[in-house]
């Protein structure tokens, strides 16, 4: 082996050892992150919050106070969101660059609505970043939240839900107002609601729990996946019945306005109700 040679294999060795202890570093390293914290009176007027989100998590808390409490943590992400031994494969310069004058911004949008939104200096950046948003508000709020991936969770709102996400999972809990909820991929989860509830998935399944006798209008679908619905009162009658089916359509309609609609094109329909099994029908 000729002197060429060894330098050459030794150069290399020295690299993979290099490369090696980079690995093993950036496994027990954290992401850079930046948490941005900013607290408001609610503005006279205000019905209704919208803040749109590209990739992160959405969650809303309704409190009894008149404070709107924004936090927002943003973290580095490529282009897929996704991460590689615990820190983020690619951007972290474009993340540091990008979001060193972030801030939160709020404005007045048609009189009654208050939109919430990350502002950035170019928003070619936000292609880099994944942002995890956190709002505690008054809870007759009512929301409107779009989040193209990611989940979305709302707990405790005694306003109109509208929730929009393209991939994700979306969790209501306690709404005691009207709920529609528009999902691409993902499962869809009420509990507790109130009025009417108005949820599509096209694939995942969609589960519906509450003990009240005050909703009026259910309308479920998915294209693929099970749609569960449990304890809600029927219109009259008593006992217990179970209906399990296999795809199709399942209708029914009650006294005033009284309705559900459940639609699945592959998958399973799942009711718990309390009532006679004869007043619901599936429809090929």
């Amino acid at each position: 082996m000729n002197v060429r040679q060894l330098i050459s294999r030794a150069s290399f060795a020295c690299l993979a050892g290099a490369l090696a202890l980079a690995t093993a570093q950036g496994a027990t390293s954290a992401p850079n992150v930046l948490k941005l914290n900013r607290v408001i009176p609610t503005p006279p007027g205000i019905q209704t919050l919208q803040l749109k989100n590209r990739v992160g998590a959405v969650i809303f808390q309704g409190s009894s106070g008149r404070t709107i409490q924004i936090h927002a943590l943003i973290k580095p992400s490529n282009n897929h969101g996704d991460y590689f031994f615990d820190f983020f494969s690619c951007c972290t310069q474009d993340f540091e660059k990008s979001v060193r004058s972030a801030s939160i911004r709020i404005n007045h949008e048609k009189g009654h609505v208050l939109m919430i939104a990350l502002h950035l200096p170019h928003d070619r950046s936000l292609k880099h970043i994944k942002v995890e948003w956190t709002i505690d508000a008054p809870e007759d709020l009512s929301l409107k939240i779009r989040n193209n991936v990611g989940r979305i969770r709302i707990q405790d709102t005694g306003g109109t839900i509208i929730a929009h996400s393209n991939v994700g999972p979306v969790v209501i809990k306690d709404a005691r107002a009207s709920i529609r909820v528009y999902d691409n991929v993902g499962p869809i989860s009420i509990s507790g609601a109130r009025r009417s509830i108005l949820a599509h998935t096209n694939v995942g399944s969609i589960h519906v729990q509450s003990d009240l006798t005050s909703i009026r209008r259910i309308a479920l679908d998915t294209n693929i996946g099970t749609l569960t619905l449990n304890g809600i009162p029927n219109a009259h009658g008593s006992g217990a019945a179970t209906t399990r089916l296999l795809g199709g359509n399942y209708r029914y309609s009650g006294p005033g306005r009284y309705s559900i609609r459940l639609k699945v094109n592959i998958g399973k329909i799942d009711l718990s109700l309390p009532g006679s099994p004869q007043t619901g029908q599936k429809s090929p």
